[in-house]
């Protein structure tokens, strides 16, 4: 997956996407969706930052 923020920021990065991926798969999110909620997210604090 690539990363929209800057390189200097990839380590925040997969660190959000691996809390992202172990929430979703706590509350029961389905596996074969995860890589489009993940995605998702990261669009979404991409806009908000």
């Amino acid at each position: 997956m690539k990363s929209p923020f800057p390189i200097h920021e990839n380590v925040d990065v997969y660190t959000m996407i691996v809390a992202i991926k172990r929430l979703l798969h706590h509350y029961g999110y389905p596996p074969d969706m995860l890589l489009l909620a993940t995605e998702t997210v990261l669009k979404q604090a991409e806009r908000i930052a």
